[in-house]
């Protein structure tokens, strides 16, 4: 599948309401790198956070907030870690971004 195909096919389950379309995307997102899809990403962790609905899509939108270095979702992370919940997979993977998009900043500020 070339690239163009696979971003319409993204496109195509990001745009989904359904858990496991979305799952299915993340995944492709987390191993291939498409920035086009930030925003969107960062939208749809912030949607299902809010309904508190689907922890996993949460995590999987995380996992990407951190590795493309997603400022604009810092407020919500930052939110969630504050609240401390004890053995919550959303708050270790939003900590875990936190630390990952500040250590890139430094770096890149070195």
């Amino acid at each position: 599948m070339d690239k163009t195909e696979t971003i319409v096919q993204l496109k195509k389950l990001l745009a989904s309401k359904k858990a496991a379309d979305l799952l299915k995307a993340l995944k492709k997102l987390q191993r291939n790198y498409f920035p086009e899809f930030g925003n969107t990403v960062v939208d749809i962790f912030e949607e299902r956070y809010k309904r508190k609905i689907s922890w996993e899509v949460q995590v999987e939108a995380i996992k990407i907030i951190g590795k493309q270095h997603l400022v604009k979702a810092l407020p919500l992370l930052e939110q969630i870690v504050k609240k401390n919940m004890e053995h919550d997979m959303v708050t270790m993977e939003a900590a875990a971004a936190i630390i990952i998009i500040f250590i890139f900043k430094l770096v890149s500020f070195i």
